[in-house]
């Protein structure tokens, strides 16, 4: 009896320690956002960077893509956003193709793996019922050799529903890798296809970065954003981004960790008027990414106010601002990035500003007020 005794608990033993050993295992595979888009950005630009991650969608006709026109940013879905960090984006727009002139085209996109295997693609799709039919993918380690990914992705359907391509191994640790997408069998030109929420997830290292705690608090006229961690090594790093929106995220602070457990901080010393939302974005020194939850300070503004009309515009767009300091500036970015037009406000009072901007290209462009504490932008689209 003795012996069955031992017998017994020695399996009984050997099977817990097993389903620890498994879950030893599991814990070792985390699946991780390697890139993600909601488009509620997007103006038809011909290159989308990512809003989660790293990653860049070109139409421009590099990176092995090929030059579309005409595309659109029809509404989006709510549809396939799990994977991307809380708050949860809003149905927004969408990346919207259109068009027979666009038959046979190519969208690339361009991101990394390092540290990642195993990765997933899937997005919400619609079309309508003269857009594309045939919708197929390829993935490159160099932009010119690619490899067939089986199934059509493309929908004539006018309701938004998740689509996902095979899990891919292809590009396991790649230190560049592309994905690319054809479509074709548009038979108008009004034709089009819609896709929303893409995600890029992939199977990478667990981070060594362990996070106690992120807080956010107003101080006066600055923000004061505090986190700790549990764990790091040499070679992690925290980078700190801010929204105005809490789902457009722009880095703000990078910080490399210091190696052990510890506390870190940072002053938003020109935070927006308003609710501010800052989380962080975890990097481990083998490729492991990872972000943190989302934490908002209220901010109060200096009664500075900016407003445009007509929007759109042809010829001249009027510029309406009150509460301005001498120290601000009235900007017109292009999407490159390009200062188009500039004018100080060294006025206390209300006051217009007339721009002429017949010459410039027709698209969108950004106008910015920067008093060097608070900035707000307006997108104005030039006909």
């Amino acid at each position: 009896m003795k012996i069955a005794f031992t017998l017994s608990a020695l399996k009984k033993q050997l099977g817990v320690s097993a389903l620890l050993l498994g879950a030893a295992i599991n814990s070792q595979a985390q699946a991780s956002l390697v890139a993600g888009w909601h488009f509620n950005s997007y103006g038809s630009e011909s290159t989308v960077a990512a809003d989660y991650g790293s990653g860049t969608i070109y139409m421009d006709g590099s990176q092995g893509s090929d030059s579309w026109s005409g595309n659109a940013n029809f509404a989006g879905a709510t549809q396939n956003t799990g994977d991307f960090p809380s708050p949860t984006p809003p149905a927004g727009a969408s990346l919207s193709l259109v068009g027979t002139n666009n038959n046979g085209k190519a969208l690339v996109i361009k991101f990394s793996m390092t540290g990642y295997s195993d990765l997933n693609v899937s997005f919400a799709a619609r079309g309508t019922s003269t857009g594309y039919d045939v919708g197929t993918w390829a993935y490159s380690t160099n932009g010119t050799t690619w490899t067939p990914i089986s199934g059509n992705t493309a929908t004539r359907s006018t309701s938004f529903s998740s689509k996902s391509l095979p899990t891919i191994t292809g590009l396991n640790n790649a230190a560049t890798a592309y994905l690319r997408y054809t479509l074709n069998g548009a038979s108008s030109t009004s034709g089009n296809n819609r896709i929303d929420n893409l995600s890029l997830t992939a199977t990478g290292n667990p981070l060594a970065i362990v996070l106690g705690n992120i807080t956010a608090a107003n101080k006066g006229k600055e923000n004061l954003v505090s986190w700790n961690s549990l764990t790091e090594e040499k070679g992690d790093a925290f980078v700190l981004e801010r929204s105005n929106n809490g789902t457009d995220f722009q880095p703000l602070y990078h910080v490399n960790a210091k190696g052990v457990a510890g506390k870190y901080s940072y002053t938003d010393q020109q935070p927006y008027e308003g609710t501010n939302y800052y989380r962080l974005y975890l990097m481990n020194n083998d490729g492991g990414r990872t972000y943190s939850k989302t934490v908002t300070a209220e901010a109060k503004g200096n009664g500075f106010v900016m407003s445009a009309y007509p929007n759109p515009a042809a010829t001249e767009l009027t510029v309406s601002v009150s509460g301005a300091t001498k120290e601000t500036l009235i900007s017109l970015i292009d999407l490159n990035g390009k200062i188009v037009r500039s004018y100080p406000v060294t006025t206390q009072q209300a006051g217009m500003i007339h721009m002429d901007i017949k010459n410039l290209q027709p698209g969108y462009y950004f106008l910015r007020s920067d008093d060097g504490r608070n900035v707000q932008t307006i997108k104005i689209s030039k006909q």
